[in-house]
């Protein structure tokens, strides 16, 4: 699929927009999406217009977009804010084009084949992480630091 098309459906799901706003920054070039007087704003910079192609992948896509650097904002939590309010009015207006669209991005290979070997590969790298990491946030026991949900 080619940048101009996953811009087009991207700028067409934003149009929806009804809360929060959203400032797509792109080459100088800004579209703002939602209400002009909203609460909650951020302000999302393009570098790379790969960033339209992978926001088809979903969450996943979105996330690693970030990672790669493809796209940067100026408030991440806002964003979220604007993404979880948003996702029941997104969800009945994806939910037609489910299918059409899970075929795609499987032929794109957009979205990966979940075997029974990749997702023990999964598993594994979300979950086995040994005991330095939980032990930065838990006390001697593993259990949750009382103290520091205060």
């Amino acid at each position: 699929m080619t940048t101009r098309i996953a811009r087009r459906i991207l700028f067409a799901v934003l149009s929806r927009l009804r809360v929060g706003r959203i400032e797509v920054v792109e080459a100088g070039r800004v579209r703002a999406f939602g209400p002009a007087d909203s609460e909650l704003l951020a302000r999302v910079e393009v570098h790379d217009p790969r960033a339209y192609r992978w926001t088809l992948r979903g969450s996943t896509g979105l996330g690693e977009g970030y990672i790669e650097g493809l796209w940067s904002t100026d408030d991440i939590v806002s964003l979220a804010r604007i993404g979880a309010r948003t996702m029941p009015a997104f969800d009945r207006w994806r939910r037609p084009f489910r299918r059409p669209l899970l075929a795609l991005q499987r032929l794109g290979r957009m979205v990966p084949r979940n075997t029974k070997h990749g997702a023990a590969r999964n598993i594994s790298a979300h979950y086995d992480l040994g005991n330095d990491l939980f032990a930065a946030f838990l006390d001697e026991r593993m259990q949750v630091l009382v103290r520091a949900l205060r």
